[in-house]
C-alpha cells in the first residue's frame, strides 16, 4: 500500500457522512451529483480509482484497491449490506473483507442464488451480519486485477443487536472490546484437577561413589556345640614283660641293694625283694598277669642264688 489509511475526519472532509438514523450508515449512489453519501468520494484508494456514470453508477477500475474507514459508536452486531450491478457491461470481479477478514467475492456475472439476492432489473446484493467493536473498521474492496470494471451500487450498515453492557462476542471484529471489559480481579480458586497420568519411568543416574568402609561389628554369640566325633580306632597294645623277668629282675636289684642295709636272713631278703616287686608293678606290663606268681618267682630266684 503506498497510501495510508484515511482517518474519519479527513474522509468527511472530501464528503463522506452520517445518515441521520444514529445506528445506521449508508454510502450510497449519488455519484456525480455531490450527494454526501456518495460511496465513490467516501472510498480511499490505493491503487485505480472510480468514475462516475449516469449519477447513478459507480464503475471501479479493474486494479482499484480502495478501503472505507468507518467509525461505529456503539458495539453489536450490524447487518452490513451491499449492492452491486449485473447489466453484463463487463466481467470485473472484486473481493469484500472487514478488518482483513474477507468476507466473499462479488462479480458483475453473479446470478441469484445461495447468499446472493437479485431482482429482474439486474441488481445485485448480499447480506451479512459482522460483530463490530466501538471505535474504527476498515471495509476494504479490491478488484481482480485479471477482471473488468466492476459497477456498485451502495454500502449499508445498520446496528440489529445492541451489545451496550460488554456481552460476550464471537468475532474477532470484536475481541478487543471484550478485552476493555475483562474485569481485572480475580475470581475464587477452582477445585484441584484431577491427578495426571504417572509419567514416563527416568533412566538411571549413573552409579555414586562408594561409600567409606562401616566399623567392625560386636562379635556375635557363641555357635551350638558340635557333634562329639566318633570314637578313634584302638591302639596297638604295649609290649609286655614276662612274669619270671619281673621276679629276676627284683631279686637282682635287692641283691645289689643288700651292701646298705642287709637282710639278716632270707624272710627279709623276700621281704625286701617283695618291696621292690611292688613298685615295679605299677609300671609293668606283665604278660599273663593272670597266671603270674611273683611270690613263687622270688623264691625260686632267691633259692637259684643261695644254691647255684
Amino acid at each position: 500500500m503506498f497510501l495510508r489509511k484515511m482517518s474519519l475526519a479527513l474522509v468527511l472532509v472530501v464528503g463522506f457522512a452520517f445518515t441521520a438514523a444514529a445506528d445506521t450508515y449508508n454510502h450510497n449512489y449519488g455519484c456525480g451529483n455531490g450527494a454526501p453519501g456518495d460511496l465513490c468520494r467516501a472510498l480511499a484508494f490505493e491503487v485505480g480509482g472510480c468514475t462516475c456514470v449516469n449519477t447513478w453508477r459507480t464503475g471501479f477500475s479493474a486494479t482499484m484497491n480502495g478501503y472505507i474507514d468507518h467509525e461505529v459508536t456503539r458495539s453489536g452486531t450490524y447487518q452490513v449490506y451491499f449492492r452491486w450491478f449485473n447489466h453484463g457491461w463487463s466481467q470485473g470481479c472484486l473481493d469484500f473483507s472487514v478488518d482483513g477478514q474477507f468476507l466473499y467475492t462479488a462479480c458483475e456475472t453473479d446470478e441469484v442464488g445461495g447468499d446472493i439476492s437479485g431482482d429482474a432489473g439486474a441488481h445485485r446484493w448480499r447480506s451479512n451480519d459482522v460483530e463490530l467493536s466501538v471505535g474504527t473498521h476498515e471495509f476494504r474492496f479490491d478488484s481482480h486485477l485479471d477482471g473488468g470494471d466492476f459497477y456498485a451500487y451502495f454500502l449499508d450498515l445498520t446496528l440489529t443487536d445492541a451489545n451496550e453492557h460488554g456481552v460476550a462476542r464471537t468475532s474477532l471484529w470484536s475481541l478487543q472490546d471484550d478485552i476493555e471489559n475483562i474485569a481485572l480481579t480475580p475470581g475464587p480458586a477452582g477445585a484441584d484437577g484431577a491427578q495426571g497420568p504417572q509419567g514416563k519411568v527416568g533412566s538411571d543416574g549413573a552409579a555414586g561413589a562408594a561409600g567409606d568402609a562401616g566399623d567392625a561389628g560386636d562379635a556375635g554369640a557363641q555357635g551350638p556345640q558340635g557333634k562329639a566325633g566318633a570314637d578313634g580306632a584302638a591302639g596297638a597294645g604295649a609290649a609286655c614283660t614276662p612274669c619270671a623277668d619281673v621276679s629276676d629282675a627284683a631279686v637282682t636289684l635287692a641283691c645289689k641293694l643288700v651292701g646298705t642295709n642287709p637282710p639278716t636272713n632270707v624272710p627279709e631278703l623276700r621281704e625286701f625283694a617283695q618291696a621292690i616287686v611292688d613298685n615295679l608293678l605299677i609300671s609293668a606290663n606283665i604278660c599273663d598277669s593272670d597266671n603270674c606268681d611273683i611270690a613263687a618267682g622270688i623264691d625260686a630266684a632267691i633259692d637259684a642264688k643261695l644254691n647255684p
